[in-house]
Parts: C-alpha cells; structure tokens; sequence
C-alpha cells in the first residue's frame, strides 16, 4: 500500500529545481514552463518510413542495400556499352520493373502507415486548462490522516468545474492533465491522480491492445485518489525513471511541498494504449509522451528469420557465380585464342573512330560474355519465389482442418476476455441463450519461413494452455489439521464457470474443437453423502467422467456445496479446526490479483459478481472459496472486502502491501490488517518457494494423530491456527503435493504468518527505502532482500490441486511427431511429478521409456560424470572420471535417438548448460527421444532453445501461448503462439498462430511437406531452365568465333523467362503434391 502524505497542505507551495539523479527525470505538476525547459519529446508518433522529398532516394538506397540489386545494375550499365551483345531495353526494363514493384509496394505500405499515424494523432483528448483556473478556485484542503481515510466533500462536485480545452493528440505535452471517460483510449502514458471512483481511486483498464492480455486489470490513483478541487493547483513534481520498455516495472516518487515522498509503482501508471472499462473518469498527469511511451519502446520488429532452403539457396549462388565467372574466363581466352589463331586483316584495317569494331581483348571479351550469360542468375527468381510462398500462406490460412469454433467475445471492447462468470444459481428455468460463435483459422504471419515447417527435427512446447487446455479446474485441498484432503466431486470448479446468470453461455464439455454445450450445468458441490475422499482413495478427482448434468439437492440453497463435509467443518463453531480452515479460505479470498464485477442488475447478490483474471489458477480458486462462502466482492487501492457467511456481513481487510507474483519468486504475498486488528501476511505460491519459509516448530508429532481414521494422516488436532504446523503436518501435506502431482495436478501452498507492530513497522520502513533507491539494479537487489525478510516463518494452512486437463489430440499427435524422428521437449513452470504425469498422459513417456531424473545432481561434477555416461549407453557408476574429458561430438549423437526421455529442473538446468557441460548435456538430450524440463523460467525456456540452435544443426521449432513463452518463440527458428486464454503476446511474436496444438501434425505433416517440396522444386526448376539457355549460348560460341553474340533474340529470351516458364513454374508448383493428404 502507498504510504500517505503527512499534513501538509496542496497550497501554493513553490516549487525549486532539484538536481535529478543519473537515470531518472523529473516531471512537474501544473508547471508547464519547467516541464518545457526540458525539451522532452512531444506525443506526435511517426512510424511511417518516407515523405514525399525522401521516397526515392531512401527507397533506392534500401534497395541497393541487397547484392542481387548491385549486381544487376551492374549487369545493366554492361548492357548499354558497344560491346554488349544484347539490346539494353530488355534487361533494364526487366529490372526496372522489378525495382518499380519493389517500389509500389513500399509506397503503399507507407501510406498506409501515415494514414494510420493521422488517425491516431489527431484524436481528441479533454486538457484540464491550467492557465484558466481562477485564483478564486476554492483553496485545497489539507492533507490530514482524517481526511486520508475519507472522501473530500469537493469530490461531490460536477467534475466539469474546472475549464477544460480539447487539444489533438499530438498536442500533448509531459505535465498536462488529461481527463478520460470510460471506454477511452489513454493517449500517452500518464500518472493516475483521480477517479469517479472516489472512495477507493480504483480505475478498471483494458490492456489487450499493449500486451494482448485479454482480462482487465485494475489501478489505482495515487493514495487512493487526490481531491479533485486540489488537482489543478498542485505544486509538486514527480522524479521517476527514465523511459523504459519495461511493461512490468515502473518506479517513481511523488514529491509535494514539505509531505513525505510518496511512493509510486505500475498499478498507478496509464498505459498509452490502454482503454478505461467500469470507471466513468479518471484524470492523470502526463509522464512520457510519444516515442518516449512503453508502448512505442516496445514497438521494436521481432528478430528477422531466414529459412535453411534460403540459406542453401544463397551459397549456390556462389557457385553459379562462379560458374558464370568461369565460362566468361573460358570464352574469354578462347576469343583471344580464336583471334590470333584466325588472322583476319580486315578487321584490323578499319580505322574510323566511329565504328564499333575494335580490336579484341581479354578485359571486354569477359565482359561481353558477362552479359550473354546473365540469365544464369535468374532476375526474377526471388519475385517468383514470393509469389509460391504467399500461395502457400494462403493455402494454410485457409483450410478449414486447421480451424475451431470459439465463443465470440461478450462486447467489443473486451475481445477475447477470459471471464470468471457468476455460478448459474438458483434458477434454471429460463433456457440459456446460445452464445455467437466465430471461426479461429491458422495464421501465417511471415510467408518466408513456409518451407521450414518440411524441415523440423526438434520441438520446444510449453505444457500450460498448450498441451492443455488452460482451464483450470478447482479438484481438490487439503488443510492442516483436517482427517483427510477434500476432493470435489461432482463438478469441477472452473475460473471460467457461470454462477446466477441464467442468459450467460453455458458451459462447454471440452477444450478442443468439438464444443459441445451441456445445459444447466451447476458449479459443483462436495458430496454431502458420500464425504470427502481419502487421499488415493478414487481415481483423478476431476476425471472426464465426473462431468454429467447435476441437479440441486436443494434448490433454495445459494451455496452449492453447503451440507457437505467441507462446508460443515468450517462453519462448525466447536470444530477444533475452525479458524486454520477459515485461514485457508481467506488467504485464496484475499490473495489474488482477480478484478471483481457487480451485477448491476442485482449488486447486493454476491453470488452474481463476475471475476476476471489474468491468472486462470486465481479465477479457480477465488471460485472455490466463494462456493465455500468466503466471497471476494471488492477491491480498493486500500483495502479488500469479502462476505463471510459464518456472520452474514462484509469483512474489510486494510491492504499495506503486496507483494506480487513473478516468476523468479514463484509466490505472491499480501500484508493486511483485518477487522480484528491484527496484522497478518497471506502467502501462496510454489511448494518449494513456501515450505523452506515455514517457521521451525519442536513440536512433536501429536500422539493423537495414530487415531485418525487413516484417510489421509494428516490428524484432526486442536493446536491453535496461530502455532506452527508440526514436521507431521507437513510431511502430510507433502505427501498430498506428491500424490496429486503424480496424477498431473497444479498444485500450490498456502500458508500465514501473524505480525506485530514493531517487526512490520520496521519492515515497512526498510521495504519503502529499498524502493525509493533510484538505481534500477541496487534496488531490486534491496527490494528482493526486504520481501525475503518478511516471507519467513510461515505457518503452514495447506495445498490446493488444479487441473488442467489435456487438449483434444495432443496424445496423437506427440506420437506422429515422435514416430517420424523429431525430438519433444516440454518446458513448463510445474512441478517434476506433474510434468512426468502430463509425460506419460500425452505420450512423451512411454511404459517402457527409461527415465533419467537429473535434478538428484547438485555439483557441476556429478551432472557431467552422468550426462558422459549417458552418451556413451554406460550405465552411471561411481568410477571416477576427469572432468576435463572431452565430450563426444554432437553430431554423431544427434543422429541416433534412443526411448529414454531426459527430467531435470530449473536448477538441474543451470548446471547442465554451464560451459563445461553444455555441449556433453546436448548431445545426451539428443540422444533421448524427449526432454522434460520443469521448474524453469521464461528466460531459461529461450535459452534451452538457443543452445540447440548453437550446438545442434537441426531446425527447432517452439510452441506456446503465454508471455512467459515469447522469448522461446523468437529464439527458434520457427515460433508458432496458440491462441489461448493468457493473451496474444505469444501470438504477436510468433511466426504461426494455430487454435490448438494438435494441428501442428497437419501444419508440419502436410502444409510443411508440401512447401519444402514445392519451393525447392521451384528453385531448382528455375535455375534448370535458365541453364538450358545458357548452356545452349555456351554452345553457340564454340560455332561463332566466340564473337559474343547471341544464339536466342532478346524478345524471345525475355519471352521464355517471363511467359513461357515463370507463370507455368508458379502454378504448376505452387499447387504440387508430392504424396496426397492421406500420405
């Protein structure tokens, strides 16, 4: 939480001009001379390439930037000498129009461009007009803590007090203050000061135009919202960093006469790009403008790729370079030969200076010959080239194999927003309505890698909304101190699922491509009769079969698990472990980063509140403890409330801090002061990241515990919940992170730790220093240390299970994809044991794979003896053997794959890419079939990619649909995004976007067969054809003298290269079918 002002007043306090640290600048509020006298960039954006006075010097430089180009024009000034055997007009008027193409093209594109760049900056934008504020304007009212905690009696004045001029977005300048309503777009990044949220400052925006996220995500105005009356007269200024590209930090201070600086962070920064959704106003100060916005810093193109068929096609270049070069030196010396050998006195008794004739040398008899034979480098080759491949990109675009149906997004502000919506509650009897559906068709979004999916011999694939299908199912929990683990039943609880809306879409039984809607389906209830399971006492707790129409036991009931074991423990007020379950519940209330919805039609009904979340694991479990009756129902920049159905009220939790998720601490972390008064820190995250923070206990285990009944072991006891689990309680709870890995669940920790005053106050303080420290480095290294500090001696509540079932036909086709010779690799961010269970249920693993576990070797030295034994089909001993040995080369590994499939984690990872053991840790990962590699980060995913591209000469392949999965994509040499529920990060950076993961068989299999057949059979026929007319002129010379004339006229040359084979060769192997689809 953002610390407050001390009492100061927002008066006319003047303003000096510190000196701004290294890195960092300085941006003042209401001050535009001073904000001027920095020369910062304005907002007008310019992304087109040319003006008029530009085009075609700038164009021909980019044009002539290629060698072919060069070569050509030079082959055109040889054409117009005397010497040339052929007429000029019909080798430079080919290239010209080659050039002229070129040259529409990108004048198009570039209108285009300015056409969008006038559009976007000439939209409007309302400017609170500072100059013609009256000093007769209300004076501010001090900054007390009363009046911190509450709305200022201004705010109920019409927003429209204060003169407001409407300026073109290119107007804009750093400093001023920008008023948008609901549904605009933010035109620059700006600080947020004010929203029509005034209690809390909470400001609703969409991102999916800046980073493809589909959700909306939540902000919150400085200290919770400034007075309004206040804003146009602020004195102050804002230091914050330099412009960065960095969408996932931000720091900053706010700095306003004598008060203590005030800390700023991303949650208080507009993206220019964003849209305001569910707030009717927001007002904010402009920080960064135009090219200097996060937005246009990460506008950078992706990095270009060119294909191995293209690569190859360059370096036989060369050599018909050279072969051209040597029949000119051939026909050359034959002519000087020929000349001397073949006295001809007449040719040397012309002496007019206007003739042509003139005395043969070595010099112009090469190049004659030069331009005889220049149609062994074909001009038009690479336009023919283009145009086989966009047939190709439209072959695949279109084929309806390769195409899903997929529910359409609710509005058209919001597409495709991934929505937590309400349970279909209580009433069923109007009929669901059928929600508009749309085509998702493959996307080709570069044309010149088509023939690399023909050529692909290792796949990197993400697991999460990859192979599955990213629609997490709440299956099961266990709590600390309960008998058994409960696992839900009857239906899964899902962070897509409905609650209360009878119009709402129903929910659909699979994740692939048939969708079948099943009517009425409820959120499910624990079994009240059966009661909650012992732990491997039934199969998969959300198995396929448990998806069946479901009616109430009792339809007046607004909770649908109420009655059943879980719902009667905790509301039980003489259960002795009462207050840990409600612990459990609340922290997956409270600790999120969900955006809740009222109903507006019904906002006192908790049940109807629609969730949506960035995170579909946060959707499931929010979810989940709403059916437990612990319903999240709102946020502010201070605080969360829920309703408690153990008091039938709303519960108010001060938010102090929070500690955010990353993918490097694997947990997230929230400091609240609860109604009680007490200060309490909830955490969930990762098993490995929350149970080496547990608190050290000595206590025993409870003799009590031997008389359980044996379910689960974990042992009903009465220790308080403010008593740290026993060594007992968590070898439980392990034992049930081990159990519900190994059937493929997503599991999570949860834990809490009580605070006193004193210990979080000096934590806040050295938390808020750490953060106030301007050096980017120093100070994540300070801020990491400060979250370290407070994210210990936890106490253990429990484990919650997940699943996330796998897509339709990724079974099938891993298995085709392992049975024509390329090698899988999963990277995913689970767990060993959930890996190794997706490994099995998607047939990476085999029964009879033999599976090497890497993690076991902690020492540079055991991974390389390991990984040398590996390669050379030994199996480990404990023979010593040097490190320095030589490791066997990859070439010969590469070659032959064997059934073992290679596990190892994130820290396994680091070990085995070290450059001692990189190069032997390849080779044995070729030498496997597959590679399973958990635990590991987006930069670590990219990176594994990189050392096969260095080490290994095959074409990679990755696949993924998450914004952790985008620096992987672009490292390989083909990068295709899935469409998902995380966003279109992924699919912005990727080459190719499908809707599911099992067609990547057809794309490899068919389209990528056909295109490596089909483009290398056109190169080849083209320089086939050029030759027969080369060689044929080579011919003619030994019958003319080697006089450099020409056997074909120039009209029926240029005839044969442009009628009468390019278009036969574009169509006949543009639609060329090596073998038939059912090949």
């Amino acid at each position: 939480m953002l610390q407050g002002f001390q009492p100061a007043s927002f008066g006319s306090v003047g303003v000096s001009k510190p000196h701004a640290n290294a890195g960092n600048r300085i941006t003042y509020l209401n001050s535009a001379t001073l904000n001027r006298s920095q020369h910062f960039r304005g907002n007008r954006i310019h992304t087109a390439k040319y003006t008029l006075l530009t085009f075609v010097p700038k164009n021909l430089f980019e044009q002539f930037r290629r060698v072919a180009n060069i070569y050509f024009l030079v082959l055109s000034v040889l054409t117009s000498m005397p010497f040339s055997p052929k007429n000029p007009v019909s080798l430079i008027g080919t290239f010209m129009a080659v050039l002229m193409f070129s040259a529409a093209k990108e004048a198009y594109e570039d209108y285009m461009r300015h056409l969008s760049d006038a559009d976007i900056n000439t939209r409007s934008v309302d400017v609170v007009d500072v100059s013609l504020c009256s000093s007769a304007t209300p004076p501010p009212p001090q900054m007390s803590p009363s009046n911190l905690d509450s709305p200022s009696p201004s705010l109920t004045l019409p927003l429209l007090q204060f003169p407001l001029k409407t300026l073109q977005w290119h107007q804009l300048e750093v400093g001023d203050l920008v008023l948008l309503r609901k549904n605009d777009e933010v035109p620059a990044d700006c600080l947020l000061l004010a929203t029509s949220d005034t209690d809390s400052g909470v400001c609703s925006i969409d991102s999916a135009n800046l980073d493809g996220e589909s959700s909306l995500k939540t902000l919150y105005a400085v200290h919770g919202g400034l007075p309004l009356d206040a804003i146009p007269s602020l004195r102050g200024r804002v230091e914050h960093e330099s412009p960065s590209p960095s969408l996932a930090s931000f720091r900053g201070t706010l700095h306003v006469g004598t008060a203590a600086p005030v800390l700023l962070t991303l949650n208080q920064l507009l993206l220019r790009g964003c849209s305001i959704r569910h707030t009717k106003w927001a007002v904010g100060v402009v920080l960064y403008a135009g090219h200097d916005t996060k937005s246009f810093l990460n506008g950078s193109a992706p990095p270009y790729k060119s294909s191995t068929v293209m690569h190859t096609m360059n370096r036989c270049l060369y050599f018909v370079f050279f072969v051209q070069g040597l029949l000119c030196t051939i026909n050359a010396i034959a002519m000087l030969t020929w000349s001397h050998a073949s006295r001809t006195p007449y040719l040397s008794t012309f002496n007019d200076t206007t003739t042509s004739i003139v005395s043969p040398n070595g010099g112009q008899g090469y190049l004659t010959f030069l331009v005889a034979y220049s149609n062994l480098i074909p001009i038009s080759l690479y336009v023919g080239i283009e145009v086989v491949k966009l047939i190709q990109k439209y072959l695949i675009e279109h084929d309806a194999d390769m195409a899903v149906c997929v529910v359409a997004p609710k509005t058209a502000m919001t597409p495709s927003m991934s929505m937590l919506d309400p349970v279909p509650g209580i009433s069923t009897s109007a009929a669901p309505t059928a929600a508009p559906m749309l085509t998702s068709f493959a996307k080709c979004r570069t044309s010149n890698l088509v023939e690399e999916l023909g050529q692909v011999e290792l796949v990197f694939t993400d697991k999460t909304g990859t192979l599955t299908c990213n629609e997490m199912v709440f299956s099961a929990c266990a709590i600390v101190g309960m008998p058994r683990a409960f696992a839900f039943d009857s239906l899964p609880i899902k962070a897509s699922s409905v609650s209360t809306a009878s119009a709402a879409p129903p929910p659909t039984s699979a994740c692939g491509s048939h969708r079948l809607h099943l009517p009425n389906l409820l959120i499910p209830r624990l079994s009240a009769s059966a009661g909650p399971r012992a732990l491997g006492s039934t199969n998969n707790c959300a198995s396929e079969s448990t998806i069946v129409d479901v009616q109430l036991t009792s339809p007046k009931k607004q909770f649908p698990l109420e009655g059943s074991d879980a719902w009667t423990s905790l509301y039980d007020s003489r259960h002795p472990n009462r207050t840990r379950q409600m612990d459990f519940w609340l922290c997956l209330a409270l600790c999120h980063s969900v955006a809740p919805e009222l109903d507006e039609d019904d906002p006192t009904n908790v049940m109807a509140i629609r969730y949506q979340a960035s995170s579909p694991d946060e959707g499931a479990m929010v979810a989940a403890a709403r059916q437990m009756g612990i319903v999240f129902k709102c946020r502010s920049a201070a605080s969360v409330t829920v309703w408690n159905r153990a008091t039938h009220a709303e519960e108010t939790y001060r938010v102090l801090n929070v500690l955010e998720f990353h993918s490097a601490r694997r947990r997230m972390s929230i400091v609240v002061r609860a109604p009680d008064g007490r200060l309490r820190l909830f955490v969930k995250g990762a098993d490995a990241a929350i149970l080496k923070r547990l608190a050290t206990s000595a206590q025993p285990p409870s003799n009590d515990d031997d008389d359980d009944d044996g379910g689960g072991g974990g042992g009903e006891t009465t220790t308080s919940a403010n008593d740290p689990a026993s060594p007992h309680h968590v070898a439980w709870i392990t034992q049930h992170l081990t159990e519900y890995s190994e059937k493929g669940l997503r599991t999570l920790c949860v834990a809490v730790r009580n605070l006193d005053q004193a210990t979080y106050d000096a934590w806040s303080t050295t938390y808020q220093a750490a953060n106030m420290i301007h050096d980017p480095d120093l100070r994540e290294s300070h801020v990491a240390s400060a979250r370290n500090a407070i994210e210990r001696d936890l106490h253990l509540l429990g484990m919650t299970a997940i699943e996330d079932r796998l897509q339709d036909g990724v079974p099938d086709t891993i298995e085709q994809l392992l049975a024509a010779g390329i090698r899988v690799w999963v990277l995913t961010g689970d767990k060993e044991e959930t890996a190794i269970n997706v490994g099995h249920a998607c047939n990476v693993l085999r029964p009879t794979s033999r599976v090497h576990r890497l993690s076991k070797y902690k020492s540079e030295s055991d991974m390389y003896e390991f990984l040398a034994e590996l390669v050379d089909g030994m199996t480990c001993t404990n023979a010593p053997r040097p490190t320095s040995r030589p490791p066997p080369p990859v070439a010969t590994i590469s070659a032959k794959m064997t059934q073992d499939v290679m596990v190892l984690d994130g820290d396994a990872l680091a070990l085995a890419m070290l450059p001692s053991t990189r190069q032997v840790f390849i080779g044995a990962a070729m030498r496997c079939r597959a590679c399973i590699c958990c635990r590991v980060s987006p930069k670590q995913k990219a990176q594994v990619v990189q050392l096969a591209r260095d080490h290994v000469s095959v074409v990679t392949l990755a696949i993924g649909d998450g914004a952790n999965d985008v620096s992987m994509i672009q490292a390989a040499h083909l990068g295709i995004g899935i469409c998902g529920h995380e966003g279109t990060q992924a699919v912005r950076a990727s080459d190719y976007s499908i809707a599911q993961f099992r067609f990547l068989r057809k794309l490899l299999f068919v389209h990528g067969a056909w295109a490596y057949h089909r483009v290398c059979k056109f190169i080849l026929f083209y320089f086939y054809k050029n030759m027969l007319v080369v060689f044929t002129e080579y011919w003619f010379a030994w019958s003319s003298g080697f006089s450099g004339q020409i056997y074909f006229p120039d009209m029926l040359s240029l005839a044969y290269n442009a009628l009468f084979t390019s278009y036969p060769c574009v169509a006949g192997f543009s639609l060329d079918q090596v073998r038939s689809i059912d090949h």
